[in-house]
C-alpha cells in the first residue's frame, strides 16, 4: 500500500488494520508492518506526527520518507512493490507558474508508481477533473 501524501498516516493506518484482519498467520502480519506499508511527507511536521502515530499503532517499520514525492523516481518508488494506492493530495498548490503542483500531477506520479495492474483512490476536488480556469 502507497500514500504519496500521507499527512497523519490516516490511510496507512486504516490499510493496516484492514490488512491485518485479512491475515492468517503472525508471518504475514509482521510482513505487513514491515514491508508492505510505505508512505511519503514533505512537511517535517507532518511527518513527525505520521510517524508517531504508526509507531503508536505498533507498525512494526513505518516505511515512511520525509521527501517530495514528485522528486521521487517512479521506477524506484514501484519496486515497493504496492498494489494500492491511496491518496488525498494537497489542494490548490498548482498555477500557471508551477503547474507540476496540480492535483492531477500528484496523481499521475502515483499511478507511474504502482506496481502493474494495481488500483487506486484519490481525493480530489471536482475542479482537479474539470480545471478552474482555461489554462487547466
Amino acid at each position: 500500500m502507497l500514500d504519496p501524501t500521507c499527512g497523519t498516516a490516516g490511510f496507512l493506518i486504516s490499510a493496516m488494520h484492514r490488512m491485518l484482519t485479512l491475515a492468517d498467520t503472525d508471518a504475514q502480519k509482521k510482513n505487513i508492518k514491515k514491508k508492505q506499508l510505505h508512505g511519503f511527507e514533505l512537511q517535517s511536521n507532518m511527518f513527525a506526527v505520521a510517524a508517531a502515530n504508526m509507531i503508536l499503532r505498533k507498525d512494526g517499520n513505518s516505511n515512511l520518507e520525509c521527501c517530495d514525492f514528485l522528486r521521487k523516481n517512479p521506477a524506484q518508488v514501484q519496486l515497493k512493490g504496492a498494489t494500492v494506492g491511496l491518496m488525498n493530495p494537497p489542494y490548490s498548490q498548482g498555477t500557471k507558474a508551477d503547474p507540476e503542483q496540480y492535483e492531477i500531477s500528484f496523481i499521475e506520479h502515483m499511478l507511474d508508481s504502482l506496481a502493474i495492474d494495481a488500483r487506486a483512490a484519490v481525493i480530489v476536488p471536482q475542479s482537479s477533473m474539470t480545471g478552474k480556469s482555461k489554462a487547466e
